[in-house]
This record gives C-alpha cells, sequence and structure tokens, in this order.
C-alpha cells in the first residue's frame, strides 16, 4: 500500500512535465486517476473488513451531500458521459487519499517519510523552474512558462507556499533547526520569485503569519515573531529585487507599484493591464460574477451549476463537457470559485467552504499535540488558510499534485483526530468493563495492580 501512495504521488507532481523536444502523450494525465482508482479499491476492500476505521461522521454526511449534489447536477443537465468522467476525475478520485489514513493507522514513521518524499518532489521544481527560465526560454518577458514539473506557474506556487508552511510550523515546533529551515525555504521560494505570480505577495504573509499565531505556547509565538518579521521581510525583498530585474518593467520598474492606486485590482481582478487597457484574460472577480449572472436566470442551476463536468477543459477532447469552448474565455477554469460556480452552483462552492472548515477544525485541535501530528496539523492551518485566500487567484482542480497531496495530508489529519477519539472511547470502555468485573487494573512498570479489598 505504501509504494502505491508513492507511485500516485509521483504520477501526480510527475505527470505534466514536458521535457523540452519530448513529445508526452496527453493520455498519461490520467495515470494518477488510474493509480487513485487502485488506491480506492484498496480502501473499500478495508472497509468491508473493518467498516468504520476512523472516518468521522461528519465527512460521511459531506460525502452525501456531495454525491448528491454531483448526481444532480449531472442529470439535470443530461451531462455527456465523457465530461461525467472528467468529474469524476476532478472531485472524486482525490477522495481515496483522503480515506486511506482513516482505513490504515498512518505510523509516524510513515508519515514522516510521506512528507520528506513530498518535500523531495518539491524541491525538484528548483532545477527545473531554473532550467525552464534560464535554459529552455531565456529571452522571453514572462513567468508563465516557468511551471516546474506542475500543470501551471500558479499551481507551482501554491505548491511551494504549502511546503514552506509545513516547514515552518516543524521550526515553530522545534522539530527542524533555523538553519536547515531556511535553506530549504530559499530553496522552495525561489521558483516562486522567478514565475512572476504576484500573489506570492499577499499568500507568502499569510502562509507565515497563520501558524505563529495559531501557535498555542504564547512564550514561542513572542520569540518566533521577530523570526517571521525577519524572514518574510527577506522573502519578499527578494521576490521583489529579481521580479523586477526580470518582469518589473510590467509595474513601471518596481512591482511595488501593484499596490499604488488600485492597479493591482484593475488588473489581476477586472481584467485591466497596467495601461489602461482591458487584459487578453477576464479578471478574477469578473469571472466570478459571470456564472452568478448568467446562472440566476434559472435558479435550479444557479443551486447545482452547469453540470458536473460540463464546463472544464480536460486533457482528452472525449472528455470535454458541451460548455467547455464556451466558456474557456469567461475564466471558467481560472479559479476555484468560477470553476465550482459553473460546474456546481452555488451548492457547490458553500461546500468546498465547509469542507476546508472541516479539516480547519481536525487542524485546529490537533495543533497543539506534542507528536508530529502536531507539526503537520500548526502547518496545514496555514494552508488551509492560504487555500481560503486563493480561491479567487487559482483553481486548484486544475492540477492533481495540489488536491491529491491536500487531500492525503487532510485525510491524515482527521484520521488522527479519529483514531485519537475511538482509542480514546476503547479505553474508557475497557475501564468500564474492568469496574464491573473488577478486574486487575492494568499493569505498571511490569507489576500488576490490584484494587484494595
Amino acid at each position: 500500500m505504501n509504494a502505491l501512495l508513492y507511485a500516485t504521488l509521483l504520477s501526480a507532481f510527475m505527470v505534466n512535465w514536458s521535457p523540452a523536444g519530448v513529445h508526452v502523450p496527453a493520455e498519461v494525465k490520467v495515470v494518477p486517476d488510474l493509480l487513485a482508482g487502485f488506491l480506492g479499491l484498496a480502501v473499500v476492500g478495508r472497509f468491508a473488513s473493518q467498516p468504520r476505521g476512523a472516518v468521522q461522521g461528519r465527512y460521511v454526511i459531506f460525502a452525501i451531500f456531495l454525491v448528491t449534489l454531483l448526481v444532480t447536477s449531472v442529470l439535470a443537465n443530461l451531462v455527456d458521459p465523457g465530461a461525467v468522467f472528467q468529474a469524476i476525475r476532478t472531485y472524486v478520485m482525490h477522495i481515496p487519499l483522503f480515506l486511506l489514513p482513516a482505513v490504515y493507522n498512518v505510523s509516524p514513521r510513515q508519515i514522516r517519510g510521506h512528507l520528506v518524499f513530498m518535500l523531495a518532489l518539491c524541491l525538484v521544481q528548483l532545477p527545473a523552474a531554473l532550467y525552464q527560465r534560464f535554459v529552455l526560454d531565456p529571452t522571453t518577458g514572462t513567468g508563465d512558462l516557468v511551471t516546474g514539473t506542475l500543470g501551471n506557474s500558479k499551481t507551482l506556487s501554491i505548491v511551494m507556499l504549502s511546503a514552506i508552511a509545513l516547514l515552518w510550523a516543524f521550526h515553530l515546533r522545534g522539530r527542524i533547526r533555523l538553519l536547515v529551515m531556511g535553506l530549504l525555504m530559499l530553496a522552495l521560494f525561489t521558483p516562486t520569485v522567478i514565475n512572476e505570480t504576484t500573489g506570492t505577495l499577499f499568500l507568502l504573509p499569510v502562509v507565515l503569519a497563520v501558524p505563529l499565531l495559531m501557535l498555542a505556547d504564547s512564550r514561542r509565538k513572542l520569540r518566533y515573531s521577530v523570526t517571521a518579521a525577519a524572514g518574510g521581510c527577506l522573502l519578499i525583498m527578494l521576490f521583489a529585487g529579481v521580479y523586477n530585474a526580470y518582469y518589473g518593467s510590467r509595474w513601471g520598474g518596481d512591482v511595488f507599484n501593484v499596490f499604488a492606486e488600485g492597479r493591482f485590482i484593475e488588473y489581476e481582478l477586472r481584467g485591466e493591464d497596467d495601461s489602461g487597457g482591458v487584459a487578453s484574460e477576464i479578471g478574477r472577480i469578473e469571472a466570478i460574477l459571470i456564472p452568478i449572472r448568467t446562472l440566476s436566470e434559472d435558479p435550479v442551476k444557479l443551486l447545482v451549476g452547469a453540470g458536473a463536468g460540463n464546463v472544464q477543459t480536460a486533457p482528452l477532447p472525449v472528455l470535454e463537457g458541451a460548455y467547455a469552448d464556451e466558456y474557456e474565455p469567461l475564466g471558467a477554469n481560472g479559479t476555484t470559485a468560477a470553476l465550482l460556480l459553473w460546474e456546481t452552483g452555488l451548492l457547490g462552492l458553500g461546500l468546498f467552504f465547509a469542507f476546508l472548515f472541516m479539516v480547519w477544525r481536525d487542524a485546529w485541535l490537533l495543533r497543539s499535540w506534542k507528536g508530529i501530528e502536531g507539526a503537520v496539523a500548526l502547518g496545514w492551518l496555514g494552508v488551509l488558510a492560504m487555500l481560503f485566500v486563493a480561491t479567487v487567484y487559482v483553481n486548484v482542480f486544475a492540477d492533481a499534485s495540489i488536491m491529491y497531496a491536500f487531500a492525503y495530508v487532510s485525510g491524515y489529519l482527521a484520521a488522527r483526530r479519529g483514531w485519537l477519539a475511538h482509542e480514546q472511547s476503547m479505553h474508557i470502555h475497557e475501564l468500564v468493563a474492568g469496574a464491573t468485573r473488577r478486574s486487575p487494573l492494568p499493569t505498571v512498570m511490569g507489576r500488576e495492580r490490584t484494587r484494595p479489598s
């Protein structure tokens, strides 16, 4: 099972990598889905012999709502079979990775190995990004081609910042030294510097501030505030220096002009460029407002969307829905919020936020635990906050590397809380049963404790 998990994560990170001069068939992009399908069969088999595992009841209720919404959306819009398969790829295939830790009790050694493996996959992005920027196309005036081995430049930034959040949390919990963390952060942050994603200026403070603010130990919080402020300023200055050198002409020579006179709002959110003209793409706010205005003409579609899988683009033409070509120019695939509104309506977007909240609650309750799950939970609070903010910035469903890794770590935290609750209930049951039978108490240091007569 471990080998299959590693293979699934590896394929999710590498399936979009296309070396120069090498043609990679589009069919290869379904490899992570096939491997996730095998994981799903293993999870189902495990459930058959162990019906409950560590699955919490609220996630079962969430799954029921999700399946009901997807089926209703497909039937109400008569979605083609190919688009239905694409919807399954987008909204369902990462679920086995979420459930895997619930049916297989992942040990601290195993989760440490999984995290190190994902960190290695993130570090691979550094040479890939440098190669793309300075070797493959050194004369380009844009960083959009710097994607590492992932789907696009924004996906690359989200994945790198997620790894930075976890490293920062492990340092806050005393599990990684400052020097090691600094070197790893520098390697992870560099791809976000050369890929021209100005959203990093907004998302980096989130992944650094949230774990610090959520730290339960107030003395540690105060001590590490200086490290966070100094490190954050250094990274932002590094970003600004490199950005201005290669892409600064976009903002009059200084990326910080993005904050001046609402220029960032005009360009990034409303689709207007820095010269006052109309950008080639729909702005992000406009891309969210368009489906609301369009679907509001039909109350049913406003709730359940134009059909799951019916709007998004797909690696194979046979998988594309009826509205893929029509709504793509309207920014339907640009952000998570826009895609969910188009395909699953207000209910789909609401379910996405509900899922983030449920995982947040589990991470919040685990953040002060002394084990490795406490450090993971603390960092994951930063990741969840970033993904909430990035709902209007990037489409997290567009690349398996985000959703597969996100699903597995979120599932680990949900399962850890479930396993801990299960162990506590079993312990209480044993104590009650022991008191009823007046059986000997558990042994301490090899000696059996007996009740006084």
